[in-house]
């Protein structure tokens, strides 16, 4: 009996010792779903955060792009615009350079043909002045032979 009263024991204590086991084993269990849950709700939530920043990202370089897009546009259009001006400038100074020369020619056939005309005049006067020489010498030679002989 006594060695029954011993096993007894023995077994209540290893009933005892297996359900704190089993109660430990229980609360780790509770635990380890509780730290499970909270990591799970973590995650949740950085995977949450993840996917907006990723979408923020997106909406940026999205606005990035629609914004170089935008520029680019207004660029091209800024440069055409000022090209288009650049030209007028080109194609206007080449008109006045042009109209510019054309009187630049114009005056001097003018001052050719002017000065051609007074070369004209001058030899005609030349000869109109050698001819009225010439016969003011034919004048005076003929005089002179009147010249006191009564002829």
């Amino acid at each position: 009996r006594g060695f029954m009263k011993f096993l007894n024991q023995h077994c209540e204590r290893i009933e005892h010792n297996t359900a704190q086991l089993q109660r430990s084993i229980d609360h780790s269990i509770d635990d380890t779903k509780r730290s499970r849950g909270a990591q799970d709700a973590l995650l949740k939530v950085v995977r949450d955060d993840h996917r907006n920043a990723v979408a923020e990202l997106n909406k940026s370089l999205d606005t990035a792009k629609v914004s170089t897009i935008e520029f680019e546009g207004k660029f091209a259009a800024e440069m055409g615009r000022q090209c288009g001006q650049l030209e007028d400038r080109i194609t206007l100074n080449l008109s006045i350079q042009n109209r510019i020369s054309m009187e630049l020619v114009t005056e001097v056939r003018t001052a050719l043909s002017k000065r051609t005309k007074e070369e004209d005049q001058h030899e005609a006067n030349l000869g109109v002045w050698a001819t009225g020489r010439s016969n003011y010498s034919q004048l005076i030679h003929s005089e002179s032979h009147f010249d006191g002989t009564g002829h």
